[in-house]
């Protein structure tokens, strides 16, 4: 039996070298974790159980972390990046920010915040 990553996005999958047959991997006798997201599938090896174990809880807290934050929340840190990093003035950033507050739901997740979803707030707003 084969175990394979789940195809949900931001879960995570450990398998063994073992898992599909033997001389499928290369990396003999270590654990892999499988990351599947909204850009792709990505891999990490660990020498130990243990270890894939302990950073498959710490990706798993981050992910949501990140859905949890709301689009508010997100507005204020876009705020402070824009002053801090892209040297804007406060006042425009601030302007920036209230603009996208008046298009956009800040009281719910980021996660809910896709492409098509902001499309759709920009037309109804216009």
């Amino acid at each position: 039996m084969c175990l394979r990553p789940p195809t949900v996005p931001r879960q995570f999958g450990i398998a063994s070298r073992y898992s599909c047959g033997p001389g499928r991997y290369p990396e003999k006798g270590k654990w892999r974790i499988y990351l599947i997201d909204g850009s792709g599938r990505k891999a990490f090896l660990f020498a130990t159980r243990a270890e894939a174990e302990s950073m498959k809880a710490k990706l798993t807290e981050r992910a949501q972390a990140l859905t949890e934050r709301t689009i508010g929340d997100t507005l204020d840190a876009y705020r402070d990046y824009r002053v801090r990093v892209r040297s804007a003035l406060p006042k425009t950033a601030d302007d920036h920010c209230r603009h996208l507050r008046a298009l956009l739901p800040v009281e719910d997740a980021l996660s809910t915040l896709t492409a098509d979803r902001a499309g759709r707030l920009y037309l109804n707003f216009t």
